[in-house]
């Protein structure tokens, strides 16, 4: 499902019983070919105005549905609730198949309702404009990286979840996290314009039923938000250490066998007869230290991944990876 107003969910809410009649014979009345472009102002008028003068055709439908349109105009607006539910958005796809995604949640889970309308009712008040639900969604499988410093957020992609815990990674200066389990998500991002976090006006669901108490609080700003994100920097510092004194010992290892190779390969056109033996010798050794080395290090990630850590193949992998991309990216004068 995209994005659908706040207002426009809680209103479907109370008018669920009657909602189909009343779409199919709104679709048909704004289907008319002379009757299209004043459907949605007449309708507005006549259910806010009530004495206002309309079209024949708008009238009747008011008073057939007069109750429905009443209760929509109490919690959104009826144009604005009609024109999201029978109007395609660009890029968003058919607006009646939205909207009647969402009904039908809300019929399949009609028992629930005032928690349902609980948790919209507290996302509305928490100033979010629009909802972003999709029972498939999994926030677990997302994983964001922040820096402590707020300005240097200014590229990234940041998530505000429930459940949140670090993940060890190269480095102390940033914060790689993910949620073990959320209903929602809130995306943040900081603006250079003024320096500040800002929050997006939809909110993300897989649920419409959980304890609001799991939402931030009222009060919470983005830049509160992002606070609390920061205070994960406190977890898992020894595992990050590790992860990182693994990375580097792996990257300065592998960077002193092509030293290594580079040096073998040279002596081959050098002069020094007389000494030549025993330079090769000497690389000869070198080579065996080395396979010593890499075998400690070795030992050491098998360590890390079969003790009692977070730490996995898969971190250490990606995280040799992402330092070595790095590395080999930063130009040296």
């Amino acid at each position: 499902m995209e994005d659908i107003k706040v207002k426009n969910a809680i209103a479907l809410c109370h008018i669920i019983d009657g909602y189909e009649d009343f779409i199919k014979d709104a679709k048909n009345l704004r289907n008319e070919k002379s009757f299209n472009s004043y459907f949605l102002e007449d309708l507005k008028k006549i259910s806010l105005a009530k004495n206002a003068f309309v079209r024949r055709n708008v009238k009747r439908f008011y008073e057939k549905h007069k109750r429905i349109i009443d209760t929509i105009n109490e919690y959104s607006r009826i144009d604005v609730f009609l024109f999201e539910t029978l109007y395609d958005r660009v890029d968003k796809g058919s607006a009646e198949e939205l909207m009647h995604t969402l009904y039908e949640y809300l019929l399949k889970n009609d028992g629930d309702m005032e928690q349902i309308l609980n948790v919209l009712n507290h996302i509305k008040t928490l100033g979010f404009d629009s909802i972003h639900l999709d029972e498939t969604a999994d926030f677990t499988k997302e994983e964001y990286i922040i820096s402590t410093k707020p300005i240097e957020n200014h590229d990234r992609k940041i998530g505000y979840l429930e459940n949140l815990e670090r993940i060890p990674a190269y480095g102390t200066n940033n914060v790689r996290y993910k949620s073990n389990g959320s209903h929602y998500k809130i995306k943040l991002y900081y603006t250079l314009g003024n320096y500040q976090f800002l929050r997006d006006n939809t909110i993300y669901l897989n649920s419409l039923l959980f304890d609001c108490s799991l939402l931030p609080p009222f009060s919470a700003s983005p830049d509160e938000l992002f606070a609390e994100i920061t205070t994960l920097k406190e977890e898992k510092e020894e595992e990050c250490k590790k992860v990182t004194d693994s990375v580097d010992l792996k990257i300065r290892l592998a960077e002193l066998e092509d030293k290594l190779y580079s040096a073998k390969e040279m002596i081959k056109n050098i002069s020094i007869t007389s000494e030549l033996k025993n330079i090769e010798d000497a690389i000869c050794y070198m080579e065996l230290e080395l396979v010593r080395m890499k075998q400690i290090s070795s030992d050491y990630d098998k360590s890390l991944v079969e003790g009692e850590t977070s730490i996995t193949e898969e971190i250490l992998k990606r995280e040799r990876n992402l330092r070595k991309s790095i590395l080999d990216n930063t130009d040296i004068d």
